[in-house]
This record gives C-alpha cells, sequence and structure tokens, in this order.
C-alpha cells in the first residue's frame, strides 16, 4: 500500500488477508506514487527532486517476498531538463520495468509530451 502524505511518499506493507504487516515506513520526499508488483517485488515510481533538479521520475524497489531490505537509492528515469507534470504509471514484464509519465517537450515549450521509459529491474537496487 502507497501513499502520499503531505510531501513523503509513506508504504505500508499488507498481509495476505490485507492485515498491516509493520508500521508504516517513509521512502522519501515526493508526490504522486504509483506501485506494480512481479514476483514478489514491489516497484515504486514516485516524482520528486533528484540531482538537484525538481519533479523528476524515480523508481524504487520496496521489497520482496522474502523479507528483503527496502531500498535506500532511488534511480531517476528521466532526462533532468524539464519536470514532470502528470502521476505516473508502472508496470512489469519479465525482467522489466516500464513507467509512463508526461513531461513538457522542452523548457521553452509547455505542451506536453508522454514518455514511456524501461529498465532493467536489476539496475533498481
Amino acid at each position: 500500500l502507497t501513499w502520499a502524505e503531505g510531501e513523503n511518499v509513506v508504504t505500508l506493507g499488507l498481509t495476505k488477508d490485507a492485515i498491516p504487516d509493520g508500521a508504516p515506513h517513509v521512502v522519501g520526499k515526493g508526490k504522486w506514487p504509483a506501485a506494480a508488483a512481479a514476483g514478489g517485488t514491489v516497484y515504486l515510481a514516485s516524482v520528486g527532486d533528484a540531482d538537484g533538479k525538481p519533479e523528476q521520475m524515480l523508481v524504487t524497489k520496496l521489497a520482496t517476498a522474502a523479507g528483503g531490505a527496502l531500498s535506500t537509492t532511488a534511480v531517476r528515469v528521466s532526462d533532468g531538463v524539464t519536470g514532470v507534470k502528470d502521476p505516473p504509471s508502472v508496470g512489469v514484464v519479465g525482467d522489466r520495468v516500464a513507467v509512463f509519465y508526461t513531461e513538457a517537450m522542452s523548457t521553452t515549450m509547455s505542451t506536453k509530451r508522454a514518455i514511456l521509459r524501461t529498465i532493467a529491474a536489476s539496475c533498481v537496487k
């Protein structure tokens, strides 16, 4: 379960019976979290600041079915030139994580373009 609380992205693990499994965990600062799970691993896409650039598309690995540790690092998948404009979608197919989002076409044009980025799931630590 993921949600935005103020400027924080928060997660809460649930059992197979939808009972909370521990305390909520703040993943980081950001907004518009979206999650996808495959093979017992959950990937979280959210929009936050990265490398001194505002509103970047970030992907984090939350946990595995084996109870692996939460990631402490997010991978920036946006180009860093313009900020993300709308909530993202995320999905997992095979060994790839796909993130769909919109951004401004350039720093001088406000028209949006749709972006679909895929990365190897192994790149998300």
